[in-house]
């Protein structure tokens, strides 16, 4: 079928969009150019029909490359048009496909596609009078949350919707809509942007928590320390997941008693599931508090699973959970301090030690959290409901290790005294940038601030001299120089009138210096565009603090850091953040893709948990910042697969995991404490030069060193007494120099 015009357009019928949360984030993929999209998808829809094996080949119309049929269902994701069935070696047409294949209206299509896939239809409408890729793209970054690391997505889109005629690319690279797509745009249901997550005003007003049954309120009351300390360890497996799974299955066994043959069958027929899937999935109901052996081989619903049905209320069933399951209601609290799964799994160990679940369990839980409203995702991060917070306070609670030694604000921070400090670093940058009586004091702050960061700072100040220097550690042969001048305003903003660009010449060339940087509270437009003309960076205390607190949770390397200290320079840096804290996520999810698949009774049958890179990333398509790329999943394992750490054993094609992720960040936190405690690397230094270093650490009445006896083995024996990383040969940091004269009394140029 060609493309359609506007007058051939009929009415037809949209499937529902699913609920934001539960649509894809991956358009499907086919092969081809925009035009050929539809056909070339049709085929493979009409030869699963034909015959629905996954594993056997296909090809493409033209000529392509044959490749299984497994693998071209991968590429579609979650489109909605097709599902697994119970033998798992087979795929089955959706109902909405088989109508796409009778009717064959590819508008319907694009309808079933904007369902399942979010930014679709909203795609279409954010076109607008046209925009480049680039533009939509920020669009779906800024408004709807979705940030992705490639236009690949946007252009995946945009193929489809030029396919079917709803708009066209034009040379000027603005696509833009057609008759056809502004008619369909009418009839699409659109998501209000207002009511995503990642744009909803947190309103911590309060709630009326649903009313329990009688039987759940009473266990409620009458749950004990000891009851709770005993209760089982871990949610496990259910098939098809979720609440609603979970309800229709327990509602099953609720009707009438069932046996362990009726039950597994009709677990089977409902979920396409392996038999030893609805096995397990028996066991776990049974660890919630669900079902009940009546019998040598009969199951019932429980007293407590029958309140939660008569009630509806996905919070019963969380309630039910938490009176069965080891810290359910836990970590629904933690989640009122911290923000995301791992987080979450580091406060419970520190509450609860042995109690404490995998960060694999937590994830489980907060899915259902998440399901139930308990908690809402904004972008990568994590947050309680007015509703979450509601039931969390309601619930009685485990009792912890001790409240006392444990926070949440530690929990996030490095144990080391500079990460530690952030906040109060970050909060006197933020007081002394607009107390401008005192500019000594923002200079302090400003110099501290570096500390902070991991660079060597010099504070100066006075006449004819830079605020502050910094020097940065590039390379064994490399340093970079800056010239740091601090600027203070009471009303918060620097204005040219405050600057002297020529001073700022004559400092950077006093110093010796590679560049010169400009911070402040703010800065006027007309201070900005001359900086930038002079080629001096410019830097805000916001600026400042966010690269304090992301250098807390990421921390860079100083010769990453140099680029905060550079023209546009913030920009930059923030790239760089950006990647690591993407490779951080990679190293996540990757641990615990590997990790549930070796505890999948589905994988391990068929597998053996071992997953490729093609497997690992297929885990990763749905997930809200975007699939992993295979290039990110590799440097993970082969990360892993190192001898230090020894996480992954290589399987064939793939690998499988030797631990679980909880293990595997022991591990890694103890190769980084080795580090720690190993303190800086020794410097060979002469043992006449070491003995007569001892001088510095005797009674003031012990002679010291005058600026003429000074040697560089000297201040490098005196770094290394104190703690300070110095390198055993090259030019010594003027910091260094100048904190050894300050702390021997010696004259300071």
């Amino acid at each position: 079928m060609g493309v359609m015009t506007a007058a051939e357009i009929v009415d037809p019928v949209l499937p529902a969009p699913l609920p934001w949360v539960r649509r894809g984030s991956a358009a499907p993929y086919v092969p081809g150019r925009p035009e050929e999209l539809v056909g070339n998808l049709r085929a493979l829809l009409v030869d699963i029909q034909r015959d629905p094996l996954l594993d056997r080949e296909f090809a493409y119309p033209g000529g392509g490359k044959k490749i299984t049929i497994r693998r071209a269902l991968h590429a579609l994701g979650s489109s909605g048009l097709v599902r697994r069935n119970a033998q798992l070696t087979e795929v089955a047409l959706t109902e909405a496909a088989e109508q796409f294949l009778a009717n064959g209206d590819e508008l319907f299509l694009i309808g079933v596609l904007h369902a399942n896939v979010r930014f679709f239809g909203e795609a279409l409408a954010a076109i607008g009078d046209g925009l480049d890729h680039d533009a939509l793209n920020r669009i779906a970054s800024e408004e709807y949350g979705l940030s992705w690391g490639s236009l690949d997505q946007i252009r995946r889109r945009v193929y489809w919707l030029r396919g079917v005629g709803l708009v066209e690319h034009w040379t000027n690279g603005l696509i833009v809509l057609t008759a056809a797509g502004r008619q369909l745009l009418d009839r699409l249901d659109l998501v209000d942007v207002d009511d995503l997550p990642h744009r909803r005003e947190h309103k911590p007003d309060s709630v009326e928590l649903p009313i329990t049954g009688p039987v759940l309120a009473e266990r409620l009351a009458q749950v004990d320390q000891h009851a709770l300390v005993e209760r089982r360890r871990q949610l496990g497996y259910v098939a098809g997941g979720g609440i609603e799974a979970i309800r229709v299955l327990v509602d099953f066994a609720a009707a009438v008693s069932t046996t362990r043959a009726a039950f597994t069958s009709f677990c089977v027929a409902q979920f396409a599931v392996a038999l030893s899937s609805a096995e397990q999935t028996l066991n776990s109901l049974r660890i919630m508090g669900l079902l009940v052996q009546v019998g040598p081989d009969e199951f019932a619903a429980t007293d407590l699973a029958r309140d939660w049905l008569s009630t509806g209320e996905a919070v019963d069933l969380l309630r039910v959970l938490h009176l069965n399951v080891s810290l359910t209601g836990e970590t629904l609290d933690a989640l009122g301090e911290v923000t995301d799964a791992g987080a979450v799994a580091r406060l419970l160990a520190d509450r609860y030690g042995d109690f404490a679940p995998s960060r694999a369990e937590v994830g489980r839980k907060i899915a259902l959290f998440l399901e139930a409203g308990l908690v809402e995702r904004l972008g990568l991060t994590l947050r309680q409901t007015a509703l979450g917070k509601a039931l969390a306070a309601s619930l009685p609670m485990q009792s912890r290790k001790s409240d006392e030694e444990v926070t949440a604000g530690n929990l996030d921070q490095d144990p080391k005294s500079v990460m530690s400090s952030t906040d109060v670093i970050v909060d006197e940058l933020k007081q002394a940038a607009t107390d401008s009586g005192n500019p000594r004091r923002f200079e302090r702050a400003v110099a501290e601030a570096f500390r902070a960061l991991g660079l060597e700072v010099e504070q100066l100040g006075g006449p004819s001299k830079t605020d502050v220097l910094v020097e940065i550690w590039n390379s064994p042969t490399t340093r970079i120089r800056v010239a740091v001048e601090a600027k203070t305003d009471g009303a918060g903003i620097v204005t040219d009138r405050d600057v002297e660009f020529l001073a700022l010449d004559e400092h950077r060339s006093l110093h010796r210096a590679d560049r010169s940087v400009l911070i402040g509270p703010n800065f006027s437009g007309r201070v900005a565009q001359w900086a930038e003309q002079r080629q001096v960076g410019v830097l805000t205390v916001d600026d400042l603090s966010r690269a304090l607190r992301r250098h807390r949770r990421t921390p860079l390397y100083p010769h990453e850091i140099a680029a905060l200290l550079d023209l546009n320079g913030a920009v930059r840096v923030d790239e760089v953040w950006s990647r690591a804290e993407r490779q951080q996520q990679a190293l996540v999810r990757v641990v615990g893709a590997m990790w549930a698949s070796a505890n999948d009774p589905v994988d391990i049958e068929y597998s053996e948990g071992v997953l490729t890179p093609a497997d690992i990333w297929r885990e990763s398509k749905n997930l809200p910042e975007g699939p992993l790329e295979i290039p990110e999943i590799k440097d993970v394992l082969q990360l892993l697969a190192s001898p230090l750490v020894a996480a992954a054993v290589p399987q064939g094609k793939g690998h499988v995991v030797t631990a679980q992720p909880a293990v595997v960040a022991a591990r890694l936190r103890a190769l980084a404490e080795v580090i720690d405690s190993s303190g800086p690397v020794p410097v060979r230094v002469d043992p006449e030069v070491a003995e007569a270093s001892k001088s510095v650490f005797r009674p003031e009445t012990t002679p010291q060193p005058d600026n003429a006896r000074i040697s560089p083995d000297l201040i490098r024996t005196w770094a290394l007494e104190q703690g300070r990383p110095v390198s055993s040969r090259g030019r010594l940091p003027a910091g260094l120099v100048r904190d050894y004269k300050l702390a021997h009394g010696l004259d300071v140029d």
